[in-house]
């Protein structure tokens, strides 16, 4: 996003008062061009400044659909398609397959997403790293921190509460290395540890 195309969209007159000109209007049109811009904001700074503060949006969950990676923001809008993944720190959903042509600012309502994008928003920003990619079936959803294994969240009740046991669960079974199958802790009353060899 070029600054000089943001200045001439926001179309400040400079050598006027900032503050008999319509900034929100300047705002919402520097928004409606723009679709990766979530806030802008306008204001003056005595003597003769204008200060432009822009943040991005950024994409909540990536979707791998056809060879090609959708990001999504946390209301489910397309930011951008790419046939690479490029720094996306994003997790990425996998096993949903849209047949539609998929366009940059559509917003996807399909089921799986709204759920996967529904258990990412409730992870506290610190624990998303545990998030590497994420799955939704009947079940629930499930996600894989790293590794092979998949760890089962289920419903997108007490999220916090079974991240807490996952990162709990992921320091003390370190020892155990690629030995794990599966961790259940949909119920994080009963969770159930699986390894390869069939202990639990």
């Amino acid at each position: 996003m070029e600054p000089s195309l943001v200045e001439k969209i926001a179309n400040v007159k400079f050598g006027t008062n900032l503050f008999l000109q319509n900034n929100l209007a300047k705002e919402n049109a520097i928004k409606s061009k723009f679709t990766i811009i979530d806030k802008v904001k306008i204001k003056q700074e005595l003597p003769n400044k204008v200060i432009i503060e822009i943040i991005e949006k950024k994409p909540e969950l990536v979707l791998l659909n056809k060879q090609s990676y959708i990001f999504l923001d946390s209301k489910g809008e397309v930011l951008n398609k790419n046939d690479k993944l490029n720094q996306s720190t994003a997790p990425i959903l996998t096993g949903v397959d849209l047949q539609e042509e998929i366009n940059v600012g559509q917003v996807l309502v399909k089921k799986e997403i709204r759920v996967a994008l529904d258990f990412i928003v409730k992870v506290p920003e610190d624990k998303q790293y545990l998030i590497k990619e994420i799955s939704v079936d009947d079940y629930g959803v499930a996600i894989y921190p790293a590794g092979s294994y998949k760890v089962m969240i289920g419903d997108n009740s007490n999220v916090i509460i079974k991240i807490r046991t996952l990162e709990t669960l992921l320091r003390d079974s370190a020892l155990l290395g690629n030995t794990i199958d599966y961790i259940d802790i949909s119920n994080p009353d009963k969770i159930i540890l699986k390894t390869k060899e069939g202990i639990s």
